[in-house]
């Protein structure tokens, strides 16, 4: 077995907390949708929100880094792999 060098994971950006006290950071309209417990999709142009009974289930980026990122910035997939696919893998 090989033992394979591991960087830490890049730091997550902090949210200036004095630049969103309105609610929490939490726009109206989510907090109107989790008071309603509205289930739904909520589309913004940073991304998508899906909603089940007020709560946040699932949510998507086009800001958001690919999985293939995540797992090289970790070193838990060789970078040079990380473009490759597999035969028989549609391209995505």
């Amino acid at each position: 077995m090989t033992m394979v060098g591991t960087t830490p994971p890049p730091r997550l950006p902090v949210r200036n907390k004095a630049a969103g006290s309105r609610s929490g950071g939490v726009s109206p309209m989510l907090t109107r949708l989790a008071a309603e417990r509205a289930t739904g999709v909520l589309v913004r142009e940073c991304g998508t929100l899906y909603l089940t009974e007020g709560q946040v289930v699932h949510a998507e980026s086009p800001l958001a880094p690919g999985l293939d990122v995540i797992l090289t910035a970790h070193g838990t997939l060789d970078a040079g792999l990380a473009g490759r696919r597999r035969p028989g893998r549609p391209a995505a």
